[in-house]
C-alpha cells in the first residue's frame, strides 16, 4: 500500500504529476492506494480530507477502460464522480474498492484525482498516480529470485540441478496445479495439503444460513456447532439462548477446510441485569483464537446517557488499534434494563462492517427509552480496516471482558452474501 501526500513536491513523489496549479484551498490530507492489481481481485484505496472540510466532489478518471471504482459499494453520481458531505465531528475519510474486469497482460493503469466544491471549484492539483496491473495466474519475482540464487549457488551441478528441478516442480505445483487431475485424483486430500501446507486461503462456505443456538440435552452448546468455553451454557426453553460467561473466546464451528469470507449476521442480545455494562462479539476470527475484530457497545449509565460503540484489530490476543468509524458520536440511549433486547444487523464485507442497532422489548412506559422504540429505530455505523484488510475470512465469536461478564444470545444466524 502506497501512503501519498497530495500536495507534496513531485521531486519527493515520483509517481505523481502535477497537471493544474495548486489553488489555495485543498481538499486532501492523504492518499493510500494500491501498488499493483492483480486479476479480477480487487484493492483499497483511501482518501483522508481537510479536517475543515464540510463538503467535496470527488473524480476519478482512469486512462483504460474495464477499471471500476465504488465506496460502500455505490458507483457515484456518475462514473468515478462522488460526493461527502461531513458533519462537524465526522472523520473525514473514504475508503474505496478499485479493481479490474479482467487483466491478460501486465501493465499499468494512470488515475487522476480530483476535488471540486458545491461551487465546481477545483481544490488543490489534480493528481495523476499509476498502478501495476498483473494477471492473476503470473508468477511473481520472489520465486524467479529464488530460481536465479539456486543457479548461482556454488555447488556442484549433481547437487544444484536435483534442487533446482525439485523447486521447480514445487513453484509449478503452488501457483500453477493441475487442479482439475489431483482434485479427481486425490480430492479431499489435495485440499487440506493446499490449505494447510502450501498457504491456500480456505474455501469460501457457501450455504443458505447457520442458526447454531440448538436444544442441547448437556446443557451445552452443540460440540459440533461451537467451540466454546468449558463456562458456556444454553438455555433449553423456547427460544434458545446462549450464554456466554467470563472472558475466554467461544467460536462457531463451519465446514472442515471452509470459512467465512463476506456474510451478514442477525443478532439479538437480551440486557440479563440492570448492572450489564456491555456486550461483545468478534468477527473474522483466525483459527488461533487470537486474531479477530472485537467490536464493543458500552450501555448508558445515569451519569452518560448515552452507548458507545467501538471496534477494534486484536493480533495475538492484544488490542493493536480501533478500526476507523464513519460516525464517532455516542449512539443516543438511555439506561438499558432487564429484558430490553438490542436487534444487530451486521454486514461484513471485504474490510468493512456495516451496522444497523435496534432497541426492543422495552415494556415499562415510564422507561425513557420508550422514545427510541418505533420509527425512527435503527443506529447506524459503518467500521473499516483502514490498512489492507488483515483477517479477509474467519467464524464469529464472542467474548467477555472479565471473568463476571455474562451475556445471553437468544437469536444469532448467518448467511454468506454470494
Amino acid at each position: 500500500m502506497a501512503d501519498v501526500q497530495p500536495e507534496s513536491a513531485p521531486e519527493h513523489e515520483p509517481n505523481a504529476v502535477l497537471r493544474k496549479p495548486t489553488s489555495a484551498a485543498r481538499a486532501l490530507r492523504e492518499i493510500k492506494l494500491p501498488d499493483e492489481l492483480v486479476g479480477s481481485e480487487p484493492g483499497q484505496l483511501y482518501l483522508t480530507f481537510e479536517t475543515s472540510l464540510s463538503y467535496v466532489k470527488v473524480q476519478f478518471t482512469f486512462n483504460i477502460k474495464d477499471i471500476g471504482i465504488t465506496c460502500n459499494g455505490e458507483v457515484g453520481e456518475q462514473e468515478g464522480l462522488f460526493e461527502f458531505s461531513f458533519n462537524e465531528n465526522e472523520e473525514r475519510a473514504r475508503t474505496f474498492e478499485i479493481g479490474a474486469v479482467a487483466i491478460e497482460k501486465e501493465s499499468r493503469v494512470s488515475i487522476d484525482i480530483s476535488c471540486k466544491d458545491a461551487d465546481g471549484k477545483l481544490l488543490g492539483a489534480i493528481r495523476r498516480y499509476k498502478i501495476k496491473l498483473r494477471p492473476a495466474n503470473e508468477i511473481p519475482d520472489t520465486p524467479t529470485k529464488l530460481l536465479m540464487l539456486i543457479l548461482s549457488w556454488k555447488k556442484g551441478w549433481y547437487i544444484k540441478y536435483p534442487v533446482l528441478v525439485l523447486v521447480g516442480i514445487g513453484l509449478l505445483l503452488y501457483f500453477k496445479p493441475p487442479t482439475e487431475f489431483l482434485n479427481r485424483r486425490f480430492g479431499r486430500q489435495w485440499k487440506y495439503i493446499q490449505i494447510e501446507f502450501l498457504g491456500k486461503p480456505p474455501e469460501r462456505w457457501v450455504a443458505s444460513g447457520i442458526d447454531p443456538l440448538k436444544a442441547s440435552i448437556s446443557g451445552k452448546p452443540d460440540p459440533e456447532q461451537w467451540d466454546a468455553p468449558v463456562e458456556w451454557t444454553i438455555d433449553s426453553a423456547t427460544p434458545f439462548a446462549l450464554n456466554t460467561v467470563g472472558d475466554g473466546v467461544g467460536v462457531i464451528k463451519v465446514s472442515e477446510l471452509t470459512a467465512l469470507y463476506d456474510y451478514k449476521i442477525l443478532l439479538n442480545f437480551v440486557v440479563t441485569s440492570d448492572d450489564q455494562r456491555s456486550a461483545i462479539w468478534l468477527l473474522r476470527v483466525q483459527e488461533s483464537k487470537k486474531d479477530y475484530y472485537l467490536f464493543r457497545l458500552t450501555f448508558p449509565t445515569a451519569n452518560a446517557n448515552y452507548a458507545q460503540f467501538q471496534g477494534f484489530i486484536y493480533e495475538d490476543g492484544k488490542e493493536t488499534r480501533p478500526l476507523l468509524v464513519d460516525e464517532s458520536a455516542p449512539l443516543e440511549f438511555f439506561p438499558f434494563h432487564r429484558g430490553n433486547v438490542l436487534w444487530i444487523n451486521i454486514e461484513a464485507k471485504g474490510n468493512t462492517f456495516a451496522y444497523r442497532l435496534y432497541l426492543a422489548n422495552v415494556r415499562d412506559p415510564r422507561d425513557l427509552n420508550m422514545r427510541y422504540v418505533g420509527e425512527p429505530t435503527e443506529r447506524i455505523r459503518t467500521f473499516t480496516d483502514t490498512t489492507e484488510p488483515r483477517f479477509p475470512y474467519g467464524v464469529v465469536g464472542f467474548k467477555g471482558e472479565n471473568q463476571q461478564t455474562h451475556m445471553k444470545i437468544i437469536s444469532l444466524k448467518i448467511y454468506d452474501i454470494h
